[in-house]
């Protein structure tokens, strides 16, 4: 990615939110056999609620909204969290992008342990320092 490029996406992910947003944002959970999902997406204005995602951070879309398509289709984003994490560790970005008209899609991967689609976390101090001995032991080539 050129330079340019690099500092466009810099520059609008930290511009995009300060913004005034063309659409709301929904947000729904799908599970397909094993593989579960978050997808943000524009929707229209609601008077429920925001999604407090599973008591772990209160965020701003509303959960199932109804879709706008005023301004579909929508171009696709698909989110691929960090180690141990999850879908929604980045509310903050997923609800600006569906806010800017971006359709985002997020899968909880099998090292997601911090937390998961659908709430609760797996992460016990013992399953974190195994992790991180593991990571480091990688990292430094031992």
């Amino acid at each position: 990615m050129s330079k340019t490029r690099q500092f466009l996406l810099i520059f609008s992910l930290i511009f995009f939110p300060m913004l005034g947003h063309a659409h709301e944002a929904g947000v729904k959970t799908y599970q397909w056999q094993n593989l579960k999902v978050m997808v943000w997406y524009p929707a229209k204005p609601s008077a429920r609620t925001a999604f407090d995602y599973y008591g772990f951070i209160k965020g701003q879309a509303v959960y199932q909204a109804e879709k706008d398509l005023t301004g579909a289709p929508y171009p696709l984003i698909v989110f691929s969290h960090g180690l141990g994490m999850c879908a929604y560790q980045s509310v903050f970005l997923m609800e600006s992008l569906a806010k800017e008209g971006f359709i985002v899609i997020a899968p909880d991967h099998k090292d997601a342990a911090l937390c998961h689609i659908g709430g609760g976390s797996d992460l016990t101090i013992r399953r974190w320092l195994t992790r991180f001995c593991k990571v480091r032991a990688i990292l430094t080539g031992q």
